[in-house]
Formats: C-alpha cells, structure tokens, sequence
C-alpha cells in the first residue's frame, strides 16, 4: 500500500499565490491565518508588488490594510509603485499613490517610477505620477 505524503502550503506561499491571482478570499485566509503582507518570493517580491504588476487594486487595499509596507524594496530597489509602472497600471499607480507610496524612491540603475515609465512609453502611468 502506497503511503500518502501530506505536504503542508506555508501560508505565505498562499498568499503570494493570490496575489499573482486575485484571489481576495485566499488572500484574506492567508492573512487570518498569519501569512506576512511583506513575506518575499525567491525574486525578492512581496505579494503588493504582485498585484500591482496585475494592476489588482482591490488586492492592494486588502494587502495595505493588513499591513503590507508600501515602499518595500526588491535587492534591485524596485518598489510596487515601479512595477505598476513597469507594467502600465494607472489604476495600481493611482491606489498606491493614494495610500502614499513614495513616487520619489529610486531603483538601482537610479530611476523612479516615472522615470521608468517614460522610457517604456507608459504614457498613462507617467502621467499620474
């Protein structure tokens, strides 16, 4: 008889997973059941830098209301507001401004948000920051 092998998910992990995905209900289980709002993947990402790259604002407020640092940095010094601008996510942008993520932050090669923006011709999104 095979024997089944019970794999517990880190509620970390959990969290991440919903991030990418949008899944509000996972996230806030994840939560209650104490996963980091700042917990990093292996790229050095925390889940509000993953839904602002998918542009999920309602994901960004339930992560920011449960404490998740708005202007974390990757070892690159991206923050979520770069990604939202690397990605083109005026919505995104706009949320994490309001909450006051810090549009004067700079990654390693030395450029904002806005500055990233310009250069990959992300229109919109430079021009709410």
């Amino acid at each position: 008889m095979a024997q089944c092998e019970s794999k517990l998910v880190d509620v970390n992990q959990l969290l991440q997973h919903a991030s990418s995905a949008g899944d509000l209900d996972l996230a806030l289980a994840a939560i209650e059941k104490g996963a980091n709002p700042d917990c990093r993947d292996p790229r050095g990402f925390t889940p509000l830098m993953r839904a602002a790259t998918y542009g999920d604002v309602k994901m960004l407020q339930l992560l920011v209301d449960a404490g998740a640092t708005l202007d974390a940095v990757t070892e690159h010094g991206v923050t979520a507001l770069m990604k939202a601008a690397i990605h083109d996510r005026v919505n995104a942008a706009q949320e994490l401004l309001r909450y006051g993520a810090d549009a004067g932050l700079r990654d390693a090669d030395g450029l904002t948000a806005k500055e990233i923006a310009v250069r990959l011709e992300n229109n919109a999104v430079a021009a709410v920051l």
